[in-house]
């Protein structure tokens, strides 16, 4: 039976797959995966690691894991690993997840993106309506008449018609317009 490193050697070479182009592939050094062929061992990282480097490599080239692993393991001189459960009996916890608020910045800036656009419309609708109503006129006191210097009335200024005074940015006089 050849060994293990004979076994990789072969099938490598028979798919045509340069030892650099497996280590691109596999993402173990290539350092380890010439170990890994020529049986150098004591090169070769800690035995789980060295077992994972095995089975990803056995993945690749297309052979029989789990041969290949108790083979490596009586080559090295250990007992046999124990027989690992199939992987599609595993079946892992789901994982506990709580709902709570947290402020995540995927969440946080539309949030407040939100929030400043509404208070800038907010303002600006509170500017319009300010600003678009008549302001409001209260007389408080009226002021005395000019017109007469003894301060009297006189009849003839009842059938007078009534004055109308308007109010504008501009000073302005009183005007008498006649009614009709």
């Amino acid at each position: 039976m050849p060994s293990l490193g004979e076994q990789l050697r072969a099938q490598r070479e028979r798919k045509a797959i340069t030892l650099e182009q497996a280590a691109a592939d596999t993402r173990i050094r290539e350092k380890f995966l010439k170990a890994l062929e020529e049986g150098d061992y004591p090169s070769l990282p800690g035995a789980v690691y060295t077992r994972g480097f095995l089975r990803n490599y056995s993945d690749y080239l297309d052979l029989e894991t789990d041969e290949l692993v108790i083979l490596y393991q009586q080559e090295r001189g250990g007992a046999p690993p124990e027989p690992a459960p199939k992987r599609s009996s595993f079946k892992p916890y789901r994982p506990v997840v709580h709902q709570s608020l947290i402020f995540r910045p995927v969440i946080f800036v539309p949030v407040l993106i939100i929030a400043f656009v509404g208070s800038f419309l907010g303002y600006i609708y509170y500017q319009f309506t300010t600003f678009a109503t008549l302001p409001k006129l209260e007389i408080i006191k009226a002021r005395p008449s000019r017109s007469s210097p003894d301060r009297t009335t006189s009849s003839s200024r009842s059938s007078m018609p009534p004055a109308r005074r308007t109010a504008s940015a501009a000073p302005s006089s009183t005007r008498r317009q006649p009614s009709g």
